[in-house]
């Protein structure tokens, strides 16, 4: 049998077992995450979800998927260390992901001169694309941010996966969102981390 070696992998968000790590073991990782600025308040709102009806908690995981030994969640969450310094209310999204039974999320700062990063995130759209290729994997989701006129507007973020840290790209963010790459051609791009990728330790 012939051996590709890279592949592209476009999934739709489903729910799925985690078989990496336990749904509890990945729901207390993404509390301690959020929890590790301040006791948050609860979201009022998730994209895309209806509001249960004892309301959300102060963060919301998306239903995983599954590819190959990755399971990834989006998730969102309210930013009590944004609130404290600025004043402001913030939800953000970022995404978990479980490998050989660990629980990773890269720690996401949100202090790049990007206008994304002084905007509430309301959610995710339901489409997640993971890019494979020898080096490790990309994850490419998309996040809405609130636009200019008040609206959601879907910003594409990247994270990549080299085996052993799961980062966030600003850099790859901001070229596939301008058009500069697409998701077909990060199959020939060789992740490297560089100091200004956002990394799990």
């Amino acid at each position: 049998m012939k051996l590709i070696k890279s592949t592209i992998v476009l999934l739709f968000m489903l729910a799925a077992c985690n078989s990496q790590g336990s749904e509890q073991e990945v729901n207390d990782a993404v509390k301690a995450y959020v929890l590790s600025s301040g006791k948050p308040h609860k979201l009022r709102s998730v994209y895309g979800v209806d509001l249960p009806s004892d309301g959300f908690d102060s963060f919301y995981i998306y239903p995983s998927i599954i590819s190959g030994e990755l399971n990834v969640s989006p998730f969102v969450y309210f930013d009590e260390k944004t609130k404290k310094s600025t004043g402001d209310s913030y939800t953000r999204c970022n995404i978990v992901m479980s490998f050989h039974g660990g629980v990773l999320i890269a720690p996401r700062q949100f202090v790049a001169d990007d206008a994304k990063n002084s905007t509430p995130c309301f959610g995710f759209d339901k489409k997640i694309s993971i890019v494979k290729n020898r080096s490790g994997s990309w994850i490419i989701v998309n996040a809405l941010y609130q636009g200019m006129s008040g609206d959601p507007e879907i910003i594409p973020e990247v994270y990549s996966f080299d085996g052993k840290k799961l980062c966030y790209s600003d850099s790859a963010s901001l070229a596939l969102e301008s058009g500069k790459i697409s998701v077909k051609k990060l199959v020939d791009e060789i992740i490297s981390i560089n100091k200004y990728d956002e990394c799990s330790g």
